[in-house]
């Protein structure tokens, strides 16, 4: 599981990969990292979100 989580982190990381999601991906993505307890990371997920569709369902569940 270490693993997985240190891969989501990459990917997290790297802006341009990050950047090539869809709006709901990356939503999914703060989601998993809200719950494994990297929130500031979440957070910055969610706000980028936000920034590209701010009526994003998941993003805004996600600051709540």
């Amino acid at each position: 599981m270490l693993d997985a989580i240190e891969a989501l982190g990459a990917i997290a990381s790297d802006a341009s990969t990050l950047q090539s999601m869809t709006p709901e991906t990356r939503a999914q993505l703060g989601e998993v990292f809200a719950v494994t307890g990297e929130r500031e990371r979440a957070i910055a997920i969610f706000e980028g979100v936000l920034a590209i569709q701010p009526d994003n369902v998941g993003a805004l569940r996600g600051l709540a």
